[in-house]
């Protein structure tokens, strides 16, 4: 749980108006080309063990760089989770 939170919080950063010095990574080093794998392996570890599902927006300069959701937004039904859709308590 500490990386999602980790990861969230690295995110937040692309939020921040110092983040202009950062054009092709993240504020730690993360390549935006890397960006989709490191993010995939975070939420790998968690998915179908702590969370049936996840969605994850990356924002940069006010739009949207990366946006993918993982798992069921409703497990019953096999309803895949949709960042632009699904909404979490």
């Amino acid at each position: 749980m500490r990386e999602v939170l980790k990861l969230l919080l690295l995110f937040a950063f692309l939020q921040t108006p110092g983040f202009a010095a950062y054009a092709n990574e993240t504020p730690s080093g993360i390549p935006f080309a890397e960006m989709e794998n490191r993010i995939d392996e975070v939420v790998a570890r968690y998915l179908g063990r702590t969370t049936p599902g996840a969605a994850v927006v990356v924002v940069k300069d006010g739009e949207i760089i990366f946006s993918r959701g993982y798992g069921y937004a409703d497990t019953e039904r096999a309803v895949p989770v949709d960042p632009a859709l699904t909404v979490f308590e």
